[in-house]
């Protein structure tokens, strides 16, 4: 490399991000629909979609930033790539851990997803709502604090609480959504410090709130489950 990497802010004025990645977020929210989508490896693996909300508004001379982990060896750039956020020094993996750390969370979530998946037609909506509430914080709250990309890492969390809450027929109100970033953001973030260290009851009352319950979610085909 000829130069220090450059970091990555695609909400700098360079980049029309507004009429680039809205359309993209709705078209990988249209394709949750598909009957053919399968949320779990959705779930599992987001670079397919880190890549298509992300490429061209990466830094010009470092495309594979978008839809590849920090430490991959595709761009140097990426290799030991750290991240540090002021307000809160545990998040962030070391670039060599982050593909690791990742297939850990990828496989836990699985886990759980499997076993929720046996819970779904044995209790009532709300109280199953209740059970991916926390399964979903977890989730969320586990991949913020690996960080695996450069940039977009809330944008990615929250595509994963997205796709998690749809295999169930959840959906979340305008509070929530995937862009722009959610309405509260101080109050987001400060139940994501919380959760971190533990106290887990603001974001799981966060989350709950955002959940759009009029007329209230439909109860999906159980047999889909496990295809999807």
């Amino acid at each position: 490399m000829s130069g220090p990497c450059p970091g990555w802010e695609y909400e700098s004025p360079s980049h029309s991000h507004e009429s680039t990645l809205l359309p993209r977020v709705e078209s990988l929210i249209t394709a949750m629909y598909a009957t053919n989508f399968d949320s779990l490896k959705a779930m599992r693996d987001t670079r397919p979609a880190h890549r298509q909300m992300f490429t061209g508004l990466t830094p010009p001379l470092n495309p594979k930033y978008a839809g590849n982990y920090r430490g991959s060896t595709v761009d140097p750039c990426l290799e030991d790539k750290k991240v540090w956020i002021p307000a809160d020094p545990m998040v962030g993996s070391l670039p060599k851990d982050v593909a690791t750390h990742m297939q850990e969370l990828s496989s836990v979530m699985a886990e759980a997803i499997v076993e929720l998946d046996g819970k779904y037609n044995k209790m009532a909506l709300d109280e199953f709502s209740n059970h991916l509430i926390v399964l979903g914080c977890i989730s969320l709250e586990l991949f913020l604090r690996i960080h695996p990309y450069v940039n977009g890492n809330g944008h990615i969390g929250r595509y994963i609480l997205t796709v998690m809450f749809k295999r169930y027929g959840f959906r979340f109100t305008d509070a929530y959504p995937i862009d722009p970033k959610p309405m509260d953001r101080h109050r987001y973030s400060n139940c994501l410090s919380q959760h971190r260290r533990g106290v887990t009851d603001p974001l799981h009352t966060y989350i709950a709130e955002c959940i759009d319950r009029s007329p209230g979610p439909a109860r999906v085909n159980p047999a889909l489950l496990g295809a999807a």
